[in-house]
């Protein structure tokens, strides 16, 4: 696999920066370029390195086992880094992420700036939010860490294509960091069509296509969270962890996975009383409709769970349909979620709505077809255990 030298082009009020990528097999429904539109005001230190595409391509290289050759410069940290990140994905799926060569023309060690900003990932979801709201400005008791800008990505979970829900969404969630003295970034790429094209899934690939747009936004940026997705009692096996994700920083970037220590419910939680998430969150990402969510898929109705368990579910004018028992009974939840479903029903059954609780752990355990469920669930680390021995077979 090879990245072509880059190409940076302004057009009007944006940035293009690409590269073309081509590969030794001519059988694959991939893109033949990786590109990044920035704001315009990029251009004064946009990105000069292949860090970005590198990054964005390391998982494609190795699935398909190939060198990842570069027509260019790398980071001497980020390629140490990504050597470690495919060793990770490769103990966590043996024979799927073997590791390859990765072979640039120059290898180099970016200068840390003395003032770069703090950058968030942010997308209007649980995980984003809960980031945002512990390190904002006045918040975050260090300014080096304070975040003074967020980062919205078009092309990730919201298509290329949709022209209607990302401009709603940005301008709301735009709106909304203007009030707490921050701006929000707008960046469209066309990452996640690279690694479809391949084949490789979302749920795997996510994480290095973030912090890719980290990378690309160039100098200007030298410290980015990525919102959390698994707590620290379930690490491992997911596109973007507190394991792996800070691998794939370079000298002057670094990279934070944020929130590993609070489980869902705790953020849901901290998030009710918030009175800006109240008309902007955002959970549903299978089917987005401006800021609306479909209060019909399991991301939905676990958070739903939660808000109308404390009474709170009211307050928030993106989940516009009752929260449904029954469906939340039959609804299908990925069987990975067994440590954070525990956490939801135990949340619920805080606030006495047992009848929650229990439709929340049926819908969990419909994932675990040999549980048992009166036994082994009410044992100390019971569901932790289940969830191990089922990743182990």
């Amino acid at each position: 696999m090879k990245l072509g030298k880059l190409n940076i082009q302004e057009a009007g009020d944006r940035l293009n920066v690409s590269c073309e990528v081509t590969f030794n097999r001519t059988d694959l429904d991939a893109p033949g370029e990786i590109w990044y539109e920035l704001p315009q005001r990029y251009v004064e230190d946009p990105t000069r390195r292949h860090d970005a595409f590198a990054v964005a391509s390391i998982l494609v290289a190795s699935v398909l086992e190939e060198p990842l050759e570069v027509k260019g410069a790398l980071s001497s940290r980020l390629i140490r880094g990504m050597e470690e990140y495919l060793r990770a994905f490769n103990a966590w799926f043996p024979g799927s992420f073997p590791p390859v060569q990765i072979e640039p023309e120059e290898i180099v060690a970016r200068p840390v700036l003395a003032e770069g900003i703090t950058a968030s990932a942010f997308s209007g979801g649980v995980d984003s939010f809960f980031t945002l709201m512990n390190h904002r400005r006045g918040v975050e008791r260090l300014d080096k860490y304070a975040i003074g800008r967020g980062v919205f990505v078009h092309g990730f979970d919201i298509a290329l294509d949709d022209d209607e829900t990302f401009p709603t969404a940005f301008g709301s969630y735009s709106r909304m960091f203007s009030d707490l003295g921050m701006e929000l970034e707008a960046i469209r790429t066309n990452v996640r069509a690279l690694t479809r094209g391949i084949g490789i899934k979302w749920e795997y690939a996510h994480g290095s296509a973030l912090i890719s747009v980290a990378h690309a936004l160039g100098g200007l940026v030298d410290c980015f969270y990525v919102p959390s997705s698994n707590p620290y009692v379930n690490p491992g096996q997911w596109g973007s962890d507190p394991i792996i994700d800070h691998l794939l920083a370079s000298e002057s970037l670094e990279v934070i996975h944020d929130g590993s220590a609070a489980l869902r419910a705790e953020k849901i939680l901290a998030l009710a009383d918030w009175e800006a998430t109240w008309p902007r969150l955002r959970v549903c990402w299978e089917q987005p409709d401006g800021l609306n969510n479909c209060c019909r898929c399991y991301n939905c109705l676990l958070v739903m769970s939660v808000l109308e368990s404390a009474g709170k579910l009211d307050r928030y004018s993106t989940f516009a349909l009752p929260f449904d028992l029954e469906r939340m009974r039959e609804v299908e939840i990925p069987w990975g979620w067994a440590v954070e479903g525990k956490g939801i029903s135990d949340a619920c059954r805080s606030f006495g709505r047992d009848d929650i609780a229990d439709a929340v752990e049926r819908a969990v355990f419909r994932a675990y077809p040999d549980h048992e469920l009166n036994k082994e669930a009410n044992e100390p680390a019971g569901w932790l255990n289940l969830l191990r021995r089922r990743r182990h077979r």
